[in-house]
């Protein structure tokens, strides 16, 4: 049982936490178009991009706040 505690110990000591986690769950991948708006590249290691909330379909916007707070209207 010591040995496990020191293990669990051991690994909460050295594990590093980001100072900055909204950093991480704003990032964007970089779109580049051609001249007549088609995708010529993206590149970046995730692939997200902004969307305008009024592009977002009713159904999906419900969806979403319905798993992060349902009692939430």
């Amino acid at each position: 049982m010591a040995g496990l505690t020191a293990c669990v110990t051991s690994a909460y000591a050295t594990t590093d936490v980001p100072d900055d986690l909204n950093s991480f769950a704003a990032r964007q991948d970089n779109v580049y178009y051609w001249a007549d708006g088609s995708t010529m590249a993206k590149t970046g290691w995730v692939n997200r991009q902004e969307m305008p909330l009024d592009k977002v379909p009713a159904q999906v916007q419900g969806a979403v706040l319905a798993a992060g707070n349902a009692s939430f209207y």
